[in-house]
């Protein structure tokens, strides 16, 4: 009922009321991944990943006990027990790991020339239209 467990925030557990903060909290749980290569509340029983997600800290630190990358702090702050204290979207967007992604704040899209297009042609194999005809599909295939 609360989506994969390993993602969900504190308070959806809870059944306590909620905001979009909780998708912050699986934005953190996605980062604390990519940085550590697993989950940061992770059991094979699901009883004990409740137990984690609600009591257990964060650990940002590699057997030598070294923060396990720079960027480690973000996802403490987003992936904060507290929804009051847990970063806000906008705080983690200023992070210094997004400083190059141009965000269009009316659409949340990558501001990017080519983007669109490159990502439709080459990943998607969406149709073209060209001037005088309806839709081109004669390059499209089954992936």
């Amino acid at each position: 009922p609360f989506g994969t467990l390993g993602y969900v925030a504190p308070e959806v557990l809870k059944k306590q009321p909620y905001s979009t903060s909780c998708d912050l909290w699986s934005f953190g749980c996605i980062i604390y991944a990519l940085l550590s290569g697993s989950l940061p509340f992770d059991h094979e029983s699901q009883r004990q990943t409740i137990d984690m997600t609600l009591t257990s800290s964060l650990n940002l630190t590699c057997r030598a006990g070294k923060i396990i990358h720079p960027h480690a702090k973000l996802a403490h702050e987003i992936v904060n027990k507290d929804p009051k204290v847990r970063i806000t979207l906008d705080n983690a967007l200023n992070h210094s790991w997004f400083k190059d992604v141009n965000l269009n704040p009316k659409t949340g899209q990558i501001n990017h020339p080519n983007t669109s297009k490159t990502f439709k042609q080459k990943k998607l194999g969406l149709v073209t239209r060209n001037s005088n005809q309806s839709l081109n599909t004669s390059h499209m295939t089954e992936n």
